[in-house]
């Protein structure tokens, strides 16, 4: 004959069965819980993976715009001002308003740099030195007092030629027959 339990032997194990069960039932919870996170973490790990692969793209495509630039050479290095005076010839103040931020700490750069300065009386030009040489001996050349033909007859000094002579820095010495500085 099985053995009868007692009421208090049966209340003891439903009690420690209910134990059991609430020890458990964190258990599964916590479970639950680190399924979830592992699963979070795969769909993180999914997206690390996907953006090392961008990133190893953008990497690619980096390297492959660098060896085009080394193809081509080297970048074209900014004119400075002296190189646009040397290009030119001769630069006047005003035609660098609005293009520089202070053309006259300009103008004073190129004159330390040996550029001549002509301060005129509405403007100021600055002239490379060899391009101011080989003005005043094409000048020196000149021997018509017709300012048009003058002009004409010295190419591209004859923008120079017009600023120097409309501001009366040179003129037509008629004794001599010659173009001279005052």
């Amino acid at each position: 004959m099985p053995q009868r339990r007692t009421l208090d032997e049966f209340v003891a194990g439903v009690r420690r069965q209910a134990a059991r069960q609430e020890r458990q039932a964190p258990q599964s919870q916590v479970i639950l819980m680190l399924r979830s996170i592992e699963e979070r973490l795969t769909g993180l790990e999914e997206e690390v993976k996907s953006l090392a692969e961008e990133v190893r793209g953008i990497e690619e495509t980096l390297r492959s715009i660098e060896g085009k630039l080394r193809e081509q050479g080297q970048k074209p290095q900014r004119r400075t001002a002296y190189d646009l005076l040397r290009e030119q010839g001769f630069i006047s103040l005003s035609s660098l308003r609005g293009k520089v931020r202070n053309p006259r700490a300009l103008v004073d750069r190129l004159e330390g740099m040996g550029a001549i300065v002509l301060e005129l009386e509405d403007d100021v030009i600055v002239v490379d030195p060899s391009f101011y040489k080989s003005f005043i001996e094409e000048l020196g050349k000149i021997s018509t007092a017709d300012e048009m033909e003058a002009a004409r007859s010295l190419g591209r000094y004859a923008r120079l030629f017009d600023a120097l002579r409309r501001t009366g820095l040179i003129y037509f010495d008629h004794r001599n027959k010659k173009w001279v500085f005052v």
